[in-house]
């Protein structure tokens, strides 16, 4: 609930609790609000009773430091706060279809990753087998090279038999 001056009608605040000002009849006013009505006019501003300086008491008040709730504000701040929250929940759906989007990017190139290490692997597997054949014929090419050879000396030694 909030309390104002009815002659500037500002609120009495804990920042000017020590300048209020009450009269006979039991309205309040700042201190300045009242002196400058009574020097025009010598009646109360709410209820226009005649008012004498000895009926103008000056009030007293034990201010706790708590803060005043103002429901307004704190309205204005949960709506702001709503508004924050969707936002970085709209965010955070962009973010995680991103992440969504580059973890099937990710598992794509693992599989392609996967293939590849597969056809090396094939690869290897051919070229050893390719070097086993190379190997046998050259072992071969070679016997029938000494074949060949003995056949040479063989020939050689038939046709000086006949002569």
């Amino acid at each position: 609930m909030k309390f104002t001056c009815s002659i500037c009608m500002d609120n009495f605040s804990s920042e000017n609790v020590d300048n209020i000002n009450a009269t006979g009849c039991g309205h309040v006013f700042h201190e300045m609000c009242l002196l400058h009505w009574t020097e025009m006019s010598k009646t109360c501003p709410a209820c226009r009773k005649p008012l004498r300086p000895k009926q103008v008491f000056k009030l007293y008040f034990n201010v706790s430091e708590t803060k005043e709730v103002d429901v307004g504000d704190l309205q204005n701040k949960l709506d702001d706060a709503k508004a924050q929250l969707r936002a970085a929940n709209v965010e955070k759906i962009k973010q995680q279809e991103a992440a969504d989007t580059l973890k099937a990017f990710l598992i794509q190139r693992e599989e392609e990753v996967q293939k590849f290490k597969d056809k090396y692997m094939n690869a290897i597997g051919e070229k050893s087998q390719l070097q086993a054949k190379i190997q046998s014929m050259r072992k071969e090419v070679s016997e029938k090279r000494q074949l060949y050879d003995e056949n040479i000396n063989l020939r050689s030694r038939i046709t000086d038999y006949e002569r």
